[in-house]
């Protein structure tokens, strides 16, 4: 533009700008700044806060303090959006006492916090488990014109849910039908967490069997309430609401089937839990995880022949065992203590894995080893286990 004598608008150089500051190249859009009023233009707001969130976004909060103090001085006013931008920077530095500050600064200067402010607010304050300051702008959001919908509820129950205020969960749960705004199914997946934790399970039960009335019931919302039924130990219940589940065409997933396995495993009834992860195997395979998850039960309650049946099962209806198989029985193995020597399982598990499991532990426990010690390795146990 400049090599054809055209004049760029404010707007152009806002854009370079906006460019300068996403790369953090400070130094350059300062520079642009000062230049353009000599060259004849009229900075405006738009300018300086784009300038602004460059300074945020690298942290430099006292220079933001700065061009904000000097903002008359310079000829240009900042108006709610500059705030809000600086507002959800501090927020997410974790300054949440400066944000209400600058707030009461916007307020001082005569302008009116917008939605958009008050959602940085509320997201700041729950971010930091400031519930109760949270619950308190939620409550008063009539009175500031603040529109919220069950979007804004589930936020705060989740992280009353987080910090352990069970009743206050269910008091909101009331406030969101005073007010008529419809719970979603996230609404009543965090009731029921919060009833599974308070030890409630049948008050659990029945908001999952009266929730179909406001929303469809889907497999969060039974997981939930399967693995609150589990944790406290009545693994019968886990069967019923499993088969509850199935009944109301909801599908299920991993964790669904885990849970139940995992049930059935607990009671010592490892014939059943063979069978149930039989029964979830898909037409095109299977999960690699239930197995290797169900593997470990059985070597920890030294099961092996049941490892032996699971795989040949798998082998008989064309599911070859691999190497993530492989991998995670060793891993299994040296978790129960039996890394250091693989003559305690050498007899039962020969042949089970093409006609020579135990050679293939033999030929790949060097490498396997080194592949457990290793940060990926890590991360694997601690997802079985």
């Amino acid at each position: 533009m400049l090599d054809l004598r055209l004049r760029p608008s404010l707007p152009a150089y806002t854009s370079l700008l906006r460019l300068y500051c996403s790369r953090r190249q400070l130094p350059q859009a300062q520079a642009l700044l000062s230049t353009l009023p000599s060259l004849g233009y009229r900075l405006d707001v738009v300018a300086h806060t784009v300038f602004l969130d460059g300074l945020c976004a690298a942290g430099r909060f006292r220079d933001v303090e700065k061009l904000l103090a000097q903002s008359r001085a310079d000829g240009w006013e900042p108006n709610s959006v500059t705030y809000n931008v600086y507002a959800s920077a501090l927020c997410r530095a974790g300054q949440l006492d400066e944000a209400f500050r600058q707030v009461g600064l916007m307020r001082d200067r005569g302008l009116r916090p917008t939605i958009e402010t008050l959602n940085i607010l509320f997201d700041c304050l729950c971010r930091e488990s400031k519930v109760s300051e949270a619950k308190r702008l939620l409550e008063g959001s009539d009175a500031l014109g603040w529109v919220v919908d069950s979007f804004f509820y589930n936020t705060l129950m989740s992280r009353l849910f987080d910090v352990g205020e069970l009743d206050a969960v269910l008091e909101l749960l009331a406030s969101m039908f005073k007010k008529g705004i419809p719970p979603d199914a996230c609404t009543f997946t965090v009731v029921i967490r919060t009833l599974c934790k308070s030890g409630k399970l049948a008050e659990a039960r029945n908001v999952v069997e009266r929730g179909g009335s406001f929303v469809a019931s889907d497999v969060v919302m039974f997981n939930t309430l399967l693995h609150g039924f589990y944790a406290a130990g009545n693994v019968e219940e886990v069967r019923l609401v499993y088969e509850e589940m199935l009944g109301k065409s909801v599908v299920p997933n991993n964790f669904t089937y885990c849970i139940v396995m995992d049930s059935f495993c607990r009671r010592g009834k490892f014939l059943e839990a063979t069978s149930f992860l039989l029964g979830s195997f898909a037409e095109d395979g299977f999960s690699l995880d239930l197995v290797a998850r169900l593997n470990s039960w059985f070597v920890k309650y030294g099961k092996l022949r049941e490892i032996l049946n699971l795989l040949d099962e798998m082998s008989r209806r064309g599911f070859a065992a691999d190497g993530f198989i492989l991998t995670s029985l060793i891993t299994a193995f040296c978790r129960e203590g039996y890394c250091g020597s693989l003559d305690f399982y050498k007899e039962d598990l020969n042949g089970i894995v093409h006609g020579n499991l135990f050679s293939l532990l033999e030929k790949d426990e060097r490498q396997t080893m080194k592949y457990l010690a290793s940060p990926a390795g890590r991360v694997r146990i601690l997802f079985f286990f």
